[in-house]
């Protein structure tokens, strides 16, 4: 350490240090992996000084009989080492907090790829750059600015994304991370999940079919790119496609309609475990809520369209065909009964009559997941041909011409409507093919 840096540190433990020589300070700590090394050396000095007079000066203070001026030196460096935490303070978590990593172990087996080209001798890596380790891991890896570790076991591929906090994107293999306490979130991206980690321990793998989490310590969040998401603590895991599964459940326990207390209620996921409703429409008692489903219970806030709110409650039955609530209109008031019971309807998905953007269509179901259909709107004739999945039917269209192209539709929650797109073989899907249930017998043709 210069004598520079050495005259700047110690205005900044007595606290005399004026913000130019503070920024000057953290410049020269950023500058390099051994002058941040210096100066955690040089604050764990300042802690065991500190350590070392406290017992005594305490013991003084027990006796009634400490000096002065050892009351003043004392004072003084308990006050320095905070001016000197505070500057720790700024320089170990910088406002952006950058995912910047210095490698500690292992660089021999570490390939290090950036703009595509690959890259030689390097200790400090850049959002952008992408990791690969073959059959020689692990590597280790950890950031410049705390003491989170991240290992790369063998056969692993690792990219630094950039943004506020610490991003990384495992593209295939398996890591294992201590984290320390996290100002902004740490999160690990794959193709189908994506973990947020505020402090912890845990492995994370990716194998091109799922990601899987297993956590030793604290708690991580998983979430899909479908909004679904669910927290595991230590010594559980958890898998992606199990993630989907369990969303499914829960989506299946409580959406739908119901007719309740209230007039009809129609429940809606709206993103990971919270659920929308909307009740009563048309009545004096319509409105809507939100809520969290947790342990087969809807708990959150109601608001009428007249402008009142409170809490709600929904405990649901295991069979899924009622639920047992409560509501009221301040926290403190008297608790007022609301039930329900699911209104069950024959599952039509798209099969049927549809009066669509162009003319007549009908669908049916062939087998599984595949759908086959027809269209006639005078000129525009044809038929199609598509696959079933989470209430999107996604194909291809061919014309009588035969001209062909894909297709897009989203059926509505209650299986009256669709919302659909097209486009032809070199176009992307941008017109719009729109449709409602026809319920009547198609008349027969002339």
């Amino acid at each position: 350490m210069n004598k520079k840096m050495e005259i700047l540190l110690d205005k900044c433990l007595y606290d005399k240090a004026s913000e130019q020589e503070r920024l000057q300070l953290k410049e020269y700590i950023d500058s390099s992996p051994e002058a941040y090394q210096q100066y955690l050396a040089h604050v764990d000095f300042q802690l065991d000084l500190k350590t070392y007079i406290e017992p005594g000066f305490m013991e003084s203070l027990k006796k009634n009989n400490t000096p002065p001026t050892k009351f003043i030196s004392f004072k003084k460096i308990v006050l320095s080492l905070a001016a000197l935490l505070v500057v720790a303070g700024i320089l170990l978590l910088p406002q952006n907090e950058q995912s910047s990593f210095i490698l500690t172990a292992g660089h021999e087996n570490l390939k290090i790829m950036r703009a595509g080209e690959t890259v030689g001798e390097l200790n400090e890596l850049r959002p952008g750059d992408e990791l690969l380790v073959g059959d020689t891991g692990p590597v280790k890896l950890r950031f410049s600015n705390d003491k989170s570790l991240v290992v790369m076991e063998r056969n692993s591929r690792l990219a630094v994304l950039p943004g506020k906090g610490k991003s990384l994107s495992l593209e295939v293999g398996e890591i294992s991370a201590e984290v320390t306490p996290q100002k902004n979130p740490f999160t690990i991206t794959t193709d189908d999940a994506k973990i947020t980690v505020l402090g912890t321990a845990f492995s994370f793998s990716y194998d091109k079919r799922s990601s899987r989490l297993r956590v030793t310590q604290g708690k991580v969040k998983m979430s899909t790119a479908n909004g679904q998401s669910k927290t595991v603590t230590a010594g559980q895991s958890l898998d992606s496609l199990e993630l989907q599964e369990w969303q499914k459940v829960n989506a299946a326990v409580v959406a739908g309609v119901w007719r309740t207390s209230y007039g009809e209620m129609t429940i809606k996921n709206k993103v990971d475990n919270i659920f929308i409703g909307y009740y009563g429409k048309g009545s004096k008692y319509s409105g809507r809520f939100e809520a969290e489903f947790k342990d087969n219970v809807l708990q959150g806030k109601w608001n009428s369209d007249r402008g009142n709110s409170g809490d709600m409650s929904f405990a649901f039955s295991k069979d899924a065909a009622t639920f047992d609530g409560m509501w009221n209109s301040t926290p403190n008031g008297r608790p007022i009964v609301w039930l329900g019971k699911r209104v069950e309807h024959k599952q039509q998905s798209f099969g049927g009559y549809w009066q669509t953007t162009y003319g007549y269509t009908w669908i049916q179901k062939v087998k599984e997941n595949l759908y086959k259909g027809t269209y006639n709107g005078g000129q525009s004739r044809g038929s199609l041909e598509g696959v079933l999945k989470d209430n999107i039917l996604q194909g291809s269209w061919t014309h009588i011409g035969g001209r062909s192209g894909p297709f897009k539709f989203t059926l509505s929650d209650d299986e009256q409507s669709f919302d659909g797109v097209w486009g032809n073989a070199i176009e992307k899907m941008t017109q719009n093919w729109d449709g409602k249930r026809y319920n009547e017998q198609i008349p027969a043709k002339k």
